[in-house]
């Protein structure tokens, strides 16, 4: 019977390791492998409150510019990828650990870096395993769903840079890499004695799930076939870095250099010579603009009206239809001989927008914006600017643009039909000439990332180093499908210089830093942009806070612990009145005499105010666009302080009412939990009350009456907050306990059968 009881204890054992948490064994370090750290196995190390990256590397990521949309470029969160049971196994490529970068409801432009020793004039190669998930869902786990491009590429910077948006890295080809692990590959040859390996990614548009995995990196030094391999990918030398010297020429960091770049000024008629590219200008005075003996000298561009110190650019169409090669080279037309397929460029025509009244706005900002488009045809276009700039410099440029591609005319009965269809892409991106050039199909142009956008603006951005005194910014579209409209919009352009890297790159700490204690175990920490508020204390003994954007009286209440009828008796306050950016609310300490009310009607009763039917108020804020619109959005506020924070979901199912200052209920809104915030656009300058109906389920952390004043371009936002009661009860972690818990159920289960078959055959015997 010996060998039962062996089986028994082996059983005992397996269910023990089944309880036990498992220790993933470090994937080896490939030999030759410069880098550290290569597959994430080492400890996390902490560089903020949202950035934790394996030892020996370095986050990065693009910081919002000042015109970007609040969705866009944002700080996201860099955790080990371990961690999350069976939910995301398939997030490790090998070993126990990988890195994980994500943001939710938003993009980002961020990766990690790490320098790396070698010897000068080395040919190296760089690996990484990379892998994305982007879905609008959170079900099924690990799937894709209605996704965005993703944009993942590995590079190096053969000098050693630690500017990921230097023209000098080399980069990989970029892949989506949605929801399986691909191998990136790029080649350099070292130019000094350290090089640096960047991890990027760059989801296009917002969605419920952006995240990015790396892991299993390698930089080797090649020699032999290896070597030539990798120099056939660079067949002449580095070239040494470009020697310049700056000019006189001083602008303020963050000024925007471009003439007119809102496109609000007057307009002007181009003219060129009939045998010079169509942006090479010149006077139109005195001009002879008839053909002489058949043949045009000069051209005045009638259909082009750009703002001065602006161009308008385009490819020219083939007129030649004798030409043997007419249909393979940019035709003007498709003619009765055309073959299938053909499809004809035409020269945009470029106006304003000022008369432009129906359908989606046209205009970002001010009253006006550039308006080019082509019928029935396609085109490559854009616009340009040459700017002076001190030589040397880091320049950003960036534009809103967005465009109308569709072949169905607007009518105004219709408001879908301004909206596009169709098109497959339009090729939308900015850049930049470092040296000045004005040739926008010239290599020596920096380009900035494709993507589309339709019916409403998106940001376009390219970040370069000036090689000369003076560099040229364009602005480019090209659809590709021949739609009845193709129309283009671009607004709000920009060129600045910024600092040196232009990117975030916290510091390595010296040593750990204490953490501040957890607000209540078990729930996570919330992570806010704004500092905690603190009451400043007044000569009087009152304690006052300065209110800032976003601040509401419910919201202060939560934030200082204390009613919010006393902020409102403290400061002489009802239930209508509006808070404002500056004003000092008194929070608690001082007496405040109120007003004797006037006597009342005889036989009548004060009604007693009741905290429930205070609202809150929501501040109005300056719109950069100029609209004039306020926003909703419901979430699960899961730890009941009143604050959305990025690990707190939306939540569907809540109604939004919005009635006008003589209570008629003007529009009304309910939450699907994915598309918010919700912001309605048509709302005229004015005061407005919500009123909101919870979920079912769903129990208020936030008031459910909110108050605001709409000026002429404000914005205000409504963030309502509830907390779900039959929420989940357990996590995936929690879900592997359980399927540990019932294993060992079935084995112990196992053994005592097998004990009690044991005693029972020895009493038999």
């Amino acid at each position: 019977m010996q060998h039962k009881r062996w089986i028994v204890l082996g059983l005992i054992a397996v269910a023990v390791l089944a309880l036990w948490p498992m220790q993933a064994q470090a994937s080896p370090q490939r030999a030759g492998n410069l880098i550290a750290n290569p597959g994430f196995e080492g400890a996390f190390t902490a560089q903020d409150s949202k950035t934790s990256v394996g030892q020996g590397w370095t986050a990065w990521w693009t910081p919002r510019p000042a015109t970007a949309p609040d969705w866009s470029y944002n700080h996201p969160d860099f955790i080990a990828s371990a961690g999350c049971g069976s939910v995301c196994d398939h997030r490790i490529h090998s070993g126990g650990n990988a890195q994980r970068i994500f943001q939710y409801f938003g993009t980002y432009q961020a990766g990690l870096y790490q320098k790396v020793n070698v010897t000068p004039g080395a040919d190296v190669r760089l690996t990484a395993y990379g892998q994305s998930w982007s879905s609008q869902t959170e079900q099924p786990q690990n799937v894709s769903n209605n996704g965005t491009h993703m944009h993942l590429k590995v590079g190096i910077d053969p000098q050693g840079g630690t500017n990921p948006l230097d023209p000098r890295v080399v980069w990989s080809g970029e892949a989506d890499a949605l929801d399986s692990w691909q191998s990136f590959e790029v080649f350099a040859r070292a130019a000094g004695s350290q090089v640096t390996v960047f991890l990027y990614s760059a989801p296009d548009d917002a969605r419920r799930k952006n995240e990015t995995y790396w892991d299993d990196v390698s930089l080797e030094i090649l020699g032999g076939e290896l070597a030539a391999t990798a120099q056939a990918t660079y067949p002449t030398a580095t070239p040494a870095p470009v020697a310049v010297v700056p000019t006189a020429v001083s602008v303020a960091l963050g000024q925007n250099l471009l003439v007119d770049g809102s496109f609000e000024g007057p307009l002007y008629i181009p003219c060129t010579a009939a045998d010079a590219p169509p942006w090479q200008h010149i006077s139109c005075e005195g001009l002879d603009l008839h053909k002489v003996e058949g043949k045009r000298e000069y051209i005045r561009w009638d259909t082009v009206q750009v703002p001065i110190g602006w161009k308008a650019w385009w490819l020219t169409p083939n007129t030649d239809h004798g030409s043997s090669d007419f249909y393979q080279n940019h035709p003007n037309n498709c003619y009765a001989d055309a073959p299938e397929g053909c499809v004809a460029w035409h020269n945009p025509e470029f106006r304003d927008t000022k008369k432009i009244a129906l359908g989606p706005t046209r205009i970002h900002s001010g009253v006006n914006s550039i308006k080019y488009f082509t019928f029935w045809s396609v085109h490559q276009a854009g616009l340009m600017q040459t700017v002076a700039v001190p030589a040397g410099s880091t320049v950003r440029f960036g534009a809103w643009m967005h465009a109308w591609s569709s072949n169905q005319d607007g009518r105004e009965e219709f408001p879908d039909s301004y909206l596009s269809a169709g098109q497959s892409s339009m090729h939308f991106k900015v850049g930049i000439d470092p040296c000045g050039g004005e040739n926008p199909f010239s290599p020596s142009v920096v380009w900035g990332p494709e993507h589309e956008s339709y019916d409403q603006y998106s940001y376009f951005e390219v970040r370069t180093t000036a090689q000369c005194d003076k560099v040229t910014v364009f602005t480019h579209s090209m659809p590709e499908k021949a739609m009845k409209h193709n129309d283009v919009y671009v607004d709000d352009a920009e060129l600045v210089v910024i600092d040196a890297s232009g990117v975030v790159i916290p510091q390595p700490q010296p040593q750990a830093q204490p953490q501040p204690a957890s607000p209540s175990a078990g729930q996570p920490a919330v992570v806010n942009s704004a500092p905690a508020p603190t009451a400043l204390p007044r000569p009087d003994g009152a304690q006052v806070h300065v209110v800032k954007a976003g601040d509401t009286i419910f919201g202060l209440s939560l934030q200082y612990q204390v009613p919010m009828d006393q902020i409102l008796q403290q400061n002489g306050l009802t239930k209508d009145s509006l808070i404002h950016i500056g004003q000092e609310l008194v929070i608690a300490g001082a007496t405040v005499t109120t007003p004797t009310p006037a006597p009342a009607a005889a036989g009548s009763q004060p009604a007693a105010p009741t905290a429930t039917s205070l609202p809150a108020t929501a501040v109005a804020l300056k719109e950069p666009s100029g609209k004039t619109q306020l926003c909703v959005r419901a979430f699960n506020d899961a730890n009941a302080d009143g604050v959305m924070n990025s690990a707190e979901d939306l939540l569907k199912d809540t109604l939004f009412t919005i009635s006008n200052e003589t209570g008629k209920v003007v529009v009304a809104y309910t939450s699907d939990g994915q598309s918010e915030p919700h912001c309605f656009t048509r709302l005229s300058p004015g005061s407005y009350l919500i009123s909101i109906e919870p979920a079912a389920g769903a129990q208020p952390t936030s008031d459910e009456r909110w108050s605001v004043t709409l000026d002429q371009g404000t914005t205000a936002t409504v963030n309502f907050g509830s907390r779900l009661m039959d929420g989940p009860s357990s996590s995936a972690s929690e879900s592997s306990s359980a399927i540990g818990l019932v294993l060992a159920a079935i084995v112990l289960g196992g053994g005592g059968v097998l004990i009690y078959r044991q005693r029972r055959g020895a009493r038999v015997a």
